[in-house]
């Protein structure tokens, strides 16, 4: 998927089920999502796992993604801020919203893309300037 795709996705049980493959690495059985320790998350009715539109269930997204190592945390943060942009006036220029003022515009929809965006969209250094992580810089020496 691209980022582009990531972004233009609408929030719905679609973003959910790629939130739960992809970032929580579960599995779907039934009605039910399984966790790779094996505990079931209702996945469907009125207590279903919900994470683009329950903030208590995006914060599960949060949370795992606080597991990840530095530099796919640092894209999920970077990526959370991306998103809580505004257009100034007279401009048109897009501008960053520093932290922490980014904590008061996320959303579960915002934290759901974020992960995504962290885990499946591999960020070029065109785009975000190079990383640590970037397979050119780390071929180590001319």
């Amino acid at each position: 998927m691209t980022k582009e795709e990531i972004l233009a996705m609408d929030a719905s049980v679609q973003m959910g089920n790629l939130v739960a493959t992809e970032v929580m690495k579960w599995h779907r059985e039934e009605d039910h999502w399984v966790t790779p320790e094996g505990f079931w998350i209702k996945a469907e009715g009125l207590d279903g796992w919900y994470p683009w539109r329950d903030i208590a269930a995006a914060w599960r997204v949060v949370e795992e993604m606080r597991k990840e190592l530095f530099s796919n945390r640092l894209r999920f943060l970077n990526a959370l801020q991306e998103q809580v942009t505004f257009t100034a006036i007279g401009t048109g220029e897009k501008c960053m919203v520093a932290w922490p003022d980014v904590l008061f515009s996320i959303t579960p929809e915002t934290i759901c893309k974020a992960a995504l965006l962290a885990r499946i969209h591999i960020f070029r250094s065109v785009d975000h300037g190079p990383t640590w992580t970037d397979p050119a810089l780390m071929k180590g020496g001319p």
